[in-house]
């Protein structure tokens, strides 16, 4: 696939008949390619492939705009893997970031299209959930998650067993603004971790 940019200018004959065009055209291919890159790279998380932390924000603000004329709720979930270090002390780096997309790949099959899972950092995850009508309704889906985590995973042909622990926020219940939604389900996710996970 081949991309060009075009310019030109119509022509027209003595009588002032159009006869066609007159102009140039450049191959913009590896431009167009070199900007899809750096946007990839700008707004992805080059490991997990999943969105970043910019990225993120950016959807978190947009789905807060519908949520705020809709009259809807959304739930914003703050989650890392319990004793992540123990894989790569014990096996190596590329066994976590085998680990690390397997989670990713997991997060993203339970959620939905209108959805969004973001990789921030290590093993810190978020999900953006649009599509919840209750807290009942995110608490059961979180539930499912860290069940669907706590699953077995296969780390240089042996089972290792992991589990998850999670924060959660509520818009509008605990805050009106992204920045206090994330910040909510931060301190939520460390309260969880001191109660035992």
């Amino acid at each position: 696939l081949r991309y060009h940019s075009l310019s030109g200018q119509p022509v027209y004959t003595a009588d002032g008949r159009f006869s066609g065009y007159c102009g140039i055209g450049r191959d913009v291919t590896d431009r167009f390619k070199a900007e899809q890159r750096i946007h990839r790279l700008a707004h992805y998380d080059s490991l997990s492939g999943l969105p970043n932390r910019a990225l993120f924000h950016q959807r978190l603000e947009q789905a807060l705009a519908r949520a705020r004329r809709f009259g809807r709720t959304l739930a914003v979930l703050s989650l890392d893997l319990d004793r992540f270090k123990s894989i790569n002390d014990s096996f190596c780096h590329s066994a976590g970031d085998q680990v690390l997309c397997e989670v990713a790949e997991r997060l993203t099959r339970a959620t939905g299209a209108t959805d969004t899972v973001a990789r921030l950092s290590g093993d810190e995850f978020v999900v953006l959930l649009e599509s919840c009508e209750s807290a009942a309704e995110v608490s059961a889906f979180a539930r499912s998650v860290l069940a669907t985590l706590g699953r077995p995973y296969t780390v240089a042909g042996q089972e290792c067993h992991l589990t998850a622990s999670m924060g959660i926020s509520l818009y509008p219940q605990d805050g009106g603004d992204g920045l206090a939604l994330l910040r909510d389900a931060d301190t939520a996710l460390n309260r969880a971790k001191e109660k035992g996970k």
